[in-house]
């Protein structure tokens, strides 16, 4: 990689189905190979952003996300299925916008 401006940090928005509210989450490359999350404890959405990478050829990057949800209280695994999605959604465009994707093996 050239410089820090390779990669753009992008967002993706993720709806609970049962509560309507929404959950934004904004995906940070980087080349050091840890995933790191704002809250740390955003589980769901570190082990998404690690399955995406591996599943998009790049598994040696790591990066940061920051998980926010529209209300605070929003809990349960419907939310940690929603941040699944968001995340690995945003992982997905921010390495698609930065033209370093490459096609999944479809063995």
């Amino acid at each position: 990689m050239d410089s820090n401006n390779d990669w753009v940090g992008l967002r993706a928005v993720g709806r609970d189905p049962h509560t309507g509210q929404t959950v934004h989450v904004r995906f940070t490359p980087s080349e050091l190979p840890v995933l790191t999350s704002h809250p740390a404890y955003k589980k769901a959405a570190i082990r998404a952003a690690g399955r995406a990478l591996v599943t998009m050829g790049r598994s040696y990057l790591g990066g940061h996300l920051e998980v926010r949800w529209d209300l605070p209280t929003v809990s349960g695994s419907a939310m940690a299925v929603s941040e699944y999605l968001a995340a690995t959604w945003a992982v997905e465009h921010a390495l698609l916008a930065a033209g370093r994707r490459r096609p999944p093996d479809r063995n």
